[in-house]
């Protein structure tokens, strides 16, 4: 399990659910996934995905540059 990974997605929910956007739920799901085998490459597919979740979302600066973080480390 890449525990690197699944600690930048949890870092990006908690952002989020600080500032009380929704999309941290979307991120919480995506956490979960992570630590199945059976879920984990369906996760990682949602995240290669995720931009219009970022634009609809309204990311600020430092939530879109974790989110690139994660990508990069997919």
């Amino acid at each position: 399990m890449n525990t690197k990974l699944i600690d930048k997605v949890k870092e990006l929910q908690k952002l989020l659910e600080v500032r009380k956007n929704k999309a941290s739920a979307f991120f919480e799901n995506i956490v979960s996934e992570l630590g199945f085998p059976e879920l984990k490459s369906g996760a990682k597919e949602k995240l290669r995905t995720c931009y219009s979740i970022t634009q609809y979302a309204d990311f600020n600066s430092k939530e879109e540059k974790l989110r690139k973080e994660i990508l990069r480390m997919l």
